[in-house]
C-alpha cells in the first residue's frame, strides 16, 4: 500500500483572557490559533486511510509521522509520498533536493523520469 501524506491546519477558538493559551496556539505564519493534523489518503482510490494529530502547529510535520504510528504500519517495500518537509526519511517518496544539471529527463512510455546523476 501506497499513501500520500500530509498535513492539515485547522483553526480553533481560545479563550482570549488566557494569554499563555493563546501563544501556545496561535501561529505566526498564518496569524490565527490552529491544530496540525496528519492525513493520509491513497492514491489508488483517494479514500482517507490515516489521521492522527491535533497537536500545535509549530510541530514539524516529520516530527508528527514519526510519533504518530504511522510507519510502524509500513510493510517491507511499503512508501509514503511526501512533500519536502519528509527529505530525509526513508519510508517517504519526496521530491528531489539538489541542483537542476544533476538531473537527466527522460520520457519512457508516456511517463516522464526524472534521474538523480550522482
Amino acid at each position: 500500500m501506497y499513501l500520500i501524506v500530509d498535513v492539515t491546519l485547522c483553526p480553533i477558538q481560545i479563550d482570549h483572557s488566557d494569554w499563555k493559551l493563546q501563544k501556545l496556539f496561535f501561529s505566526v505564519k498564518h496569524k490565527e490559533h490552529e491544530l496540525k493534523y496528519e492525513i493520509g489518503i491513497s492514491p489508488s482510490t483517494g479514500y482517507l486511510h490515516w489521521i492522527a494529530g491535533g497537536v500545535l502547529s509549530s510541530i514539524h510535520d516529520l516530527t508528527l509521522v514519526t510519533h504518530s504510528g504511522l510507519l510502524n504500519h509500513l510493510h517491507d517495500g511499503e512508501h509514503i509520498y511526501g512533500d519536502k518537509a519528509y527529505i530525509g526519511n526513508p519510508f517517504f517518496i519526496t521530491p528531489y533536493k539538489g541542483k537542476p544539471e544533476d538531473l537527466i529527463s527522460i520520457k519512457i512510455h508516456g511517463i516522464h523520469l526524472l534521474i538523480i546523476t550522482e
